[in-house]
């Protein structure tokens, strides 16, 4: 009879001892289960809150390409017609310097004068409103071709001053007007590359604004990763 109390009362410990682990090893699952879950959230939310920052950021950088095309479309189209005003002068000056293979006359010396008062007249309403918003070199480009057009002018002004047309112009006639053209050329030059960099200068500069980190790194482009200037065919010699 004791013995089967005995027995009785450690079956009985025995299924307490089991309930206790059971209670404990549930306990302990809800609480991994739980951990598991807060984890997912933070994990999901950080994720959320990388996407919002990807889809912000994107945002940011087409904001500052779009503004970069505004501001920049104006002073593209300035550069451009300045580009084109100076290659008009270059032309007419070559013109007028090969015909003196066959003499010029006071015509076509007036037209040169004509055409490049002209043309400065243009250039000069260009720069004045646009001269604030061009690059440094850009703009100084301009100022140089601005003066190079008036010597220009003023020099041919002169050689119909001299009269005795038709007639061959001098050795010196002719290297003063090309080495002008020449001077021209390096001012169109400085434009043109300009011209070429301004729509990136401009999307560098918002983007640093609307996006530090991001812009930071654009703006570190080395020159072989950077957009290659348009180049303009060099004149160093009088073509026949």
């Amino acid at each position: 009879m004791l013995s089967a109390i005995i027995v009785a009362c450690i079956a009985g410990v025995v299924s307490l001892l089991s309930a206790l682990f059971a209670w404990k090893q549930t306990v302990l699952v809800k609480r991994v289960e739980a951990a598991t879950q807060e984890r997912l959230a933070l994990v999901n939310a950080q994720t959320q809150a990388a996407i919002e920052t990807i889809k912000t950021e994107h945002e940011r950088s087409k904001n500052a390409f779009e503004v970069a095309i505004a501001e920049s479309g104006p002073v593209e189209q300035a550069l451009s017609t300045m580009w084109g005003l100076i290659q008009g002068v270059k032309d007419q000056v070559a013109a007028t310097v090969r015909l003196d293979e066959s003499k010029v006359d006071r015509e076509t010396l007036t037209e040169l004068a004509g055409r490049v008062k002209e043309a400065r007249s243009t250039f000069l309403d260009i720069y004045q409103s646009s001269g604030a918003a061009l690059p440094d070199t850009a703009a100084d480009a301009a100022h140089g071709a601005k003066n190079i057009f008036f010597d220009i002018a003023m020099y041919t002004q002169n050689l119909v001053a001299k009269g005795g047309f038709p007639r061959r112009l001098s050795d010196e006639d002719v290297r003063t007007l090309w080495k002008q053209r020449e001077l021209l050329t390096s001012c169109q030059r400085v434009i043109a590359s300009e011209r070429s960099d301004i729509r990136m200068r401009q999307f560098h500069k918002y983007l640093d604004i609307l996006l530090p980190s991001v812009g930071g790194k654009a703006g570190r482009l080395s020159a072989q990763e950077a957009p290659p200037s348009r180049r303009v065919p060099s004149d160093n010699t009088i073509e026949s």
